[in-house]
């Protein structure tokens, strides 16, 4: 994590100052948020299933399975970000309800994601979540963007295939943990091999993950399972893909050179998205459209980052920097990023 420097401008070591005035997490806001999102899942996949009212269910649960789906993957987020001891139990209830039946077990999200946050890490090449897509070439970004819509399909054929395998494979083991079991937009990114409590609890989720996708598989060639409602519920995961690269996109400049950032830089190539429209709150749920506030104090809980944005808007000087790391929406700050890498195209084609 960000650490506080004495030599930090005036208004990051205000806004940090303000920062710690904020709410601990509050149990009942972490569970009604994973409840809230659950339900909209598995009601949607009911829908699918059992199709009520024809035409028009299908097309409201496969809504409810992207917005149920995508809030709680992005949910896993604040999750990882909780200290031990807080919200007891909330961990294993995400993934029991998201984690294991989305094939997204929560390790794949914390082992990398604390690098993300590390002041020596963010931006280089080390970063797991980062691409300087805005020093890139336009079509090399578009081909990355593509390619992660790839993702579910890659996780049915980690678990379903390469896990089981790896079991007889020290080499394919390896393969599989240190390249497919973290969420990373880097393709440099080999995550670290697990250790302690951790690594045990991937053990469990792991196992727990390949045996729901043969059980899926087994209910599906035995006829218990229809194939055409999984199929669809397959196809909305990968439109939550392609939703969460418009949240992804909108979370930074993406500009860094690969040189070690300060935290003011760090914040600066970060982005708080101002637009109270509904899509913005369905494309950046809980507090992710408050991102670069976030890299400023990772340890304020979701639900007070907007008040905290608020307080820190009114209080800063208007000369501070913290004013300047705001997009007007959140396909503002994804279309600037593309902007750059097009300029970039159209040098390299010139």
């Amino acid at each position: 994590m960000h650490s506080p420097s004495p030599l930090s401008p005036q208004w990051l070591q205000d806004a940090r100052q303000l920062a710690a005035q904020a709410a601990p997490p509050q149990a009942a806001r972490y569970w009604r948020e994973l409840l809230t999102s659950s339900a909209a899942l598995w009601s949607g996949v009911a829908l699918l299933f059992t199709q009520p009212g024809g035409t028009l269910g299908l097309v409201f649960g496969f809504a409810a399975v992207v917005v149920g789906a995508f809030r709680g993957l992005v949910f896993l987020h604040d999750v990882t970000h909780l200290g031990p001891g807080e919200v007891p139990g909330l961990r294993t209830a995400w993934n029991v309800l998201l984690g294991v039946p989305l094939l997204v077990p929560s390790f794949v999200y914390e082992r990398c994601h604390p690098d993300h946050h590390r002041g020596d890490v963010y931006g280089t090449r080390a970063d797991p979540e980062y691409q300087p897509y805005a020093r890139q070439p336009l079509l090399r970004v578009l081909l990355a963007l593509l390619m992660s819509l790839l993702v579910p399909s890659v996780l049915v054929l980690r678990f379903f295939v390469l896990n089981p395998l790896s079991v007889f494979s020290p080499a394919l083991r390896r393969f599989v943990d240190g390249r497919l079991s973290s969420l990373a937009i880097n393709p440099e990114y080999v995550a670290a091999p697990m250790t302690g409590a951790l690594a045990k609890r991937a053990l469990v989720l792991e196992v727990a993950g390949s045996g729901w996708v043969w059980l899926l598989a087994v209910a599906c060639v035995t006829g218990l399972l229809p194939a055409p409602p999984l199929a669809l519920v397959f196809a909305a995961l990968h439109v939550v893909a392609a939703v969460n690269n418009v949240r992804a996109l909108a979370s930074h400049r993406y500009a860094s050179t690969g040189e070690r950032l300060d935290d003011a830089g760090v914040f600066a190539d970060s982005v708080n998205v101002e637009g109270p429209s509904l899509w913005a709150r369905l494309a950046m749920p809980t507090g992710a459209e408050h991102h670069a506030l976030h890299h400023l104090a990772p340890r304020v809980p979701f639900h007070e980052l907007r008040s905290l944005h608020e307080r820190l808007r009114a209080s800063l000087p208007a000369q501070a920097t913290y004013h300047h790391a705001s997009a007007a929406t959140a396909g503002e700050a994804g279309l600037q990023v593309l902007a750059r890498a097009w300029a970039v195209q159209a040098e390299v084609a010139s």
